[in-house]
């Protein structure tokens, strides 16, 4: 209801709704999923908005070609030798502008280290799940034996 609400409310338009959501991103209590350039470009120069490290949707750039293009071969090898050779962040790094340092501050937001004391409790619950089937196991064959015994009796 409040998404159709907040749809309704918004410009149609193309270039409009996306100075429209980069205004209410600006003004708080909003996120905006954009890909990992548009992202950057967005954060450029702003020390008021926080980047989440992990990603989700991962996006790929692809070209398209006519059915059957002999172009697309070609294309094929060319570009795994450039992602293959490390040029892809190279040049990401050379067309999107650098970060100002608050950036990497954004990185850590919502991320926090985890220590071998955050698994014990998954450690001990592997451990009952495992000592059950173990118990459970040794019961049936118990119980199979038991019943051939009876069978040949």
């Amino acid at each position: 209801m409040k998404i159709q609400k907040t749809q309704n409310s918004s410009p149609k338009s193309g270039d409009a709704d996306y100075v429209y959501q980069l205004q209410r991103l600006h003004e708080g209590y909003f996120a905006y999923m954009q890909s990992n350039v548009a992202s950057d470009v967005i954060m450029n120069g702003t020390c008021s908005l926080a980047k989440m490290k992990e990603a989700f949707l991962p996006t790929v750039s692809s070209m398209t070609f006519p059915l059957h293009s002999p172009l697309a071969r070609l294309f094929y090898s060319e570009i795994l030798t450039a992602m293959d050779r490390g040029l892809s962040p190279k040049w990401y790094g050379t067309w999107v502008p650098s970060q100002e340092s608050c950036y990497e501050e954004s990185l850590n937001v919502g991320v926090s280290a985890l220590y071998i004391q955050d698994y014990y409790s998954a450690f001990a619950s592997c451990a009952v799940g495992l000592g059950l089937a173990l118990i459970v196991l040794l019961g049936e064959t118990l119980i199979s034996h038991i019943m051939r015994k009876v069978r040949t009796t």
